[in-house]
């Protein structure tokens, strides 16, 4: 099970938010609704620097990227709730793109989640 917090990151980070990156060798990438500059600018790092691991999300995710993109990016419970119907395979490769984000992309993609609840 993945933690709320953890997968609102994964979901901002890894899902590309904000495909309104200005770079033009940058894979397109899905985005939730309404994203916020910081949120641009993580999808600039994710989109140039995470491709191979975008790659793999959009191929396994179909149906999460979808529930996603009708998301407002400022709605954490829609997020978390596209999150909670991954499958395996797209679980997975949410992970791995994760350890990308957080290894490349760490100070462009800092999302802050809601407090923890317990």
């Amino acid at each position: 099970m993945v933690e709320p917090v953890r997968v609102l990151v994964l979901a901002a980070a890894l899902a590309g938010v904000g495909c309104s990156s200005s770079a033009s060798s940058a894979p397109p990438v899905a985005s939730c609704m309404n994203p916020s500059p910081e949120q641009v600018a993580c999808n600039g790092c994710v989109a140039s620097s995470c491709a191979s691991a975008v790659s793999a999300v959009e191929a396994s995710c179909s149906a999460y990227l979808a529930c996603y993109e009708a998301c407002k990016c400022s709605d954490g419970a829609c997020l978390s709730g596209c999150a909670q119907a991954t499958s395996g395979a797209c679980a997975t490769a949410l992970g791995e793109s994760g350890v990308c984000v957080q290894g490349t992309c760490k100070s462009a993609c800092t999302v802050t989640g809601p407090p923890d609840a317990g």
